[in-house]
């Protein structure tokens, strides 16, 4: 008797995690322009778009060095590499790397693009947390989509110097 009762305690527990998992939206694929290459552009004097078709990546150039405002997703880490070099900047030129906000689509790539440049990584305070957990936390509607966790180098604000700034 007990081993029925073990039994259908199981079935029980299976069938609530089956009927939540139905329940729980599922994560359609990324748009296949998310990935797909497009030739890097100009936009304006000494700023790039070196994203892919359907992410945005910008490199700003200076004399200072190079800046990359975005990363797309981890897949792309190779591309946004390339495109970058295109346009004639060396990745050893990637001094700083920013994110305007913590989710996968905007950050993955730049794990890789960090160790790959040596840049330093700017972010801001809100984002810290899931930049560095590899997680968005929660804000979207579309769930949790992890990426490669980043170590965030210094925080930017409104009316603060970066570190970038001050030492340049």
């Amino acid at each position: 008797m007990k081993i029925g009762h073990k039994f259908r305690m199981g079935l029980r527990a299976i069938a609530t995690i089956m009927a939540v998992t139905a329940a729980s939206p599922v994560l359609a694929a990324d748009p296949p322009e998310w990935s797909a290459s497009v030739k890097p552009f100009r936009i304006a004097d000494n700023i790039y778009y070196v994203g892919t078709k359907g992410l945005a990546a910008y490199l700003i150039v200076s004399k200072q060095g190079a800046v990359l405002l975005d990363g797309t997703l981890a897949k792309n880490a190779t591309l946004i590499e390339r495109n970058i070099q295109s346009v004639g900047v060396p990745l050893r030129d990637v001094k700083l790397l920013i994110s305007d906000h913590a989710h996968d689509d905007h950050v993955g790539a730049l794990a890789q693009i960090k160790r790959d440049t040596g840049a330093r990584f700017l972010a801001s305070a809100g984002d810290r947390w899931a930049l560095e957990h590899g997680m968005n936390r929660g804000d979207t509607n579309y769930g949790v989509r992890r990426f490669p966790p980043v170590k965030v180098d210094g925080i930017v604000g409104e009316g603060r110097r970066s570190a970038w700034a001050k030492s340049h």
